[in-house]
């Protein structure tokens, strides 16, 4: 269930080695995020398909950097108020493992699958 909305105030493209899907973590790399408290670049805005990475010119990803957007939540849900990090799959969950980075702050309490938004643009350390 999508909630929310997003407001981004700087959002910037980057290059991924690999498909994105929208509204999950991307890391420092530009590429979605694949292990689980990874630091995060922000969010992508967008889906981009393998093939658009190959084609030419490559469609580059738009990431939200600093604001407010949506991102979908995994395992566990989420609670507005609370830390996230993100899962293996580039999804938000509670950050509550040693260790794992900060990400985002949930505005939103939902459900795994859902989309909420979260506020992005802080570096919020380390559980």
């Amino acid at each position: 269930m999508k909630k929310g909305g997003s407001r981004p105030i700087l959002t910037i493209p980057r290059n991924p080695a690999a498909a994105v899907t929208e509204n999950r973590f991307i890391g420092l790399n530009g590429s979605q995020i694949t292990v689980a408290g990874t630091r995060a670049l922000g969010v992508s805005r967008d889906a981009v398909s393998a093939e658009e990475l190959v084609a030419v010119p490559a469609k580059a990803v738009p990431v939200t950097v600093i604001g407010t957007e949506l991102v979908e939540v995994g395992a566990g849900g989420c609670v507005a108020g609370t830390y996230g990090t993100s899962d293996a799959t580039g999804k938000a969950i509670t950050a509550v493992t040693a260790g794992h980075a900060k990400n985002c702050i949930f505005l939103e309490t939902g459900a795994a699958g859902d989309i909420v938004e979260v506020l992005l643009g802080s570096d919020y350390g380390v559980v």
